[in-house]
This record gives structure tokens, sequence and C-alpha cells, in this order.
């Protein structure tokens, strides 16, 4: 095609304009440890998996999502075959830390933080450290101190020992060995059989080291006196159901979720009937459902 010289200078700018239009477009997540990837349109909304899952754990709730919300999906390091990182001291608080980074880079206005397990910890993690940063707050059967959901009297310090030792083992288990606590472990979070296959392949391919650290960090890390400093509305949904076996009640559940949530005033805790662990794929509907009347109330 043929560009007169009197048009050129204009076609250059127009280029550049574009250019920079595009860049600005996709969100920068090159200087970070996790992976992120970005589908659909709308309120930014940033979704994040929980121990050993990679991002497409939220595969399910991106493809209902995405018409109303720019879905931010994290992946981070050392899960579920992504490469690990070199740190040292606590893994998860680095990762709330980079999370919140990612969002002030990138200038994402007042973005949705959804987590699941780990990811929910480090959705109030966020909201209590950078709490003008989200306007609201998902955690998806996470907790700000997982020790006490074993003993509500749980302190971090005396969880200690038994995080360290929790993490010896988890260092050291090889092989069939490994397997088969995978299985174990994944049969009272999902329901499916096929999709707990999935997961205990993510568990299998997951750094040890790194799953190792990031359950040291959630049993040694206490936030529920420090959910007070969280400023935005927050939905909680938990599950209960793969306990029934072993004595456990909705009641049961009900008073130990709102007993570490106490702290936080503006809180919405909903229980799964039936779901286990991984409420994306054993609830989505009470999931999508809530989610929905949370942002439109």
């Amino acid at each position: 095609m043929k560009i007169c010289k009197s048009n050129s200078g204009l076609l250059a700018v127009i280029i550049a304009i574009v250019v920079a239009i595009s860049v600005q477009a996709q969100p920068n997540s090159t200087n970070f440890n996790f992976k992120v990837e970005i589908t659909g349109q709308g309120q930014d909304i940033i979704l994040i998996p929980g121990l050993s899952s990679p991002g497409e754990v939220w595969d399910s709730t991106v493809e209902k999502l995405s018409d109303n919300y720019r879905c931010h999906v994290v992946s981070l390091p050392g899960f579920a075959g992504t490469d690990p990182i070199d740190f040292e001291g606590p893994f998860v608080q680095k990762m709330g830390d980079q999370i919140a980074e990612y969002i002030k880079a990138n200038k994402l206005k007042k973005p949705v933080i959804m987590g699941h397990s780990l990811g929910g910890f480090l959705s109030l993690y966020i909201g209590i450290n950078y709490p003008d940063l989200p306007s609201k707050l998902v955690s998806v059967d996470g907790v700000p101190f997982l020790a006490a959901m074993q003993n509500p009297a749980m302190t971090a310090e005396v969880a200690k020992p038994m995080a360290e030792n929790m993490k010896a083992q988890m260092m050291n288990v090889k092989g069939d060995a490994r397997k088969q606590m995978q299985q174990q472990i994944i049969a009272t979070m999902v329901t499916d059989p096929e999709m707990q296959k999935i997961a205990v392949n993510w568990g299998l391919e997951s750094d040890q080291e790194t799953v190792a650290q990031a359950m040291y960090d959630l049993y040694t890390t206490d936030l529920r006196s420090q959910l007070e400093a969280v400023k935005v509305p927050t939905l909680v949904l938990g599950a209960w159901k793969a306990y029934e076996n072993y004595g456990a009640t909705k009641e049961m559940a009900e008073n130990m979720y709102n007993q570490q949530y106490k702290s936080l005033d503006d809180v919405t805790i909903l229980l799964s009937e039936s779901g286990k662990h991984f409420l994306m794929w054993d609830d989505p509907a009470l999931l999508l459902s809530s989610f929905q009347s949370f942002m439109n109330p």
C-alpha cells in the first residue's frame, strides 16, 4: 500500500497509540514469581488456587464468570508442575505480598479477590495488610488460622512443634507412600473419582518443599485477631460433609467458622450441604449463586 508522506507521520502516531493501548490492556505479571492467565471482561477478579493446585482448578468457575468479570487466574510457583522458587522464611506471606503488588503495578481498580483454601487465607491476608486494594473478598473453604479448626484454643506458638513435625514428614514421604497419602487426603476433599485423580496428580507434581513450607505457614500464622483491619464485605463458603462419618455436624462446623471469623464485622458465612473441600467442583451451584448474590445484593 502506498502511503503519502503527509500522512506517514499521522500513521506512525496512530500505530504508537494502538501499541500503547495493547500493552496497557495486558497486565504485567513478568516481575512476579507466579503466573497469571486473564480471561473475560468487566470488573477485575483475582482467583487464587489452594495448596498444590494450579490456576486451572478455577476453569469451570471462570467459564461462568468471564462474561461479566475479567478473571486474573493465578498459578503459584511450585504447585502442580510449575517451577518452584528459592525462598527463605514464609512462602505464603511472600505470595500474598506479591499478589498485592501485582494489583498495584497493573492499577487494577478495586478487584474482587477470591481464593480457595490457601488462596482463601491469602485473600484475607491481602484484605488485612492492603485494606484499600480490594472491593470484596471471597474465601472458599479457607480460614484465618488452620490449626484452630482442630482445636479452637490453639495458638500459633503452641502449633509450631506440631507444624515442624508435619513439615518434616511431608518432606520425607516418597514414592508409593506419597501417592497413597495423596489419594487418602484427596478422597476427603473431592467427591467425583475422576476429579480426585486430577487433584492427586497435581499433588504428586508439586514441589514437596514448597508444599511443606506452605502448610507450615498456614499452621503457624494466626490472622483471626487481625480481621478487624479488613474494610470490605467478605463471603466465606465452607464444607463439612466429608467429616460426617467422624461425628461432625453442620452445626458444629458453623460454630467453628463463626469462631474463626468473629472479629470480622461484614462477613457472610454459608456452608455447603453436600460438597467437600473443592467446592468449585463439588458444589458449583452454591459457589456461583452465593457469589452472584454477594456481588449484587
